[in-house]
């Protein structure tokens, strides 16, 4: 899942800090968009399923330690 995406590496870097200091596996993973050019995706946790993902991501919200999220399958 992703919790945020950004044009600057330093930016994401900087919120994969903050959600690691509230105890959650952040990590920051470069990807091409081609035409729309280079982005950096705050990814959280590794997850078997889209539907373990996607409970995770609820229950990370209503405790307000992310405002939103994505969940990306992962190719």
């Amino acid at each position: 899942m992703c919790a945020g995406s950004f044009r600057e590496q330093a930016a994401a870097q900087k919120y994969a800090q903050r959600l690691s200091k509230k105890g959650l596996p952040a990590r920051v993973s470069r990807v091409d968009l081609g035409d729309k050019g280079v982005w950096h995706r705050v990814c959280l946790g590794n997850f078997s399923s889209l539907a373990e993902a996607r409970a995770k991501s609820k229950v990370w919200e209503q405790k307000k330690l992310i405002r939103a999220s994505y969940v990306l399958p992962l190719r």
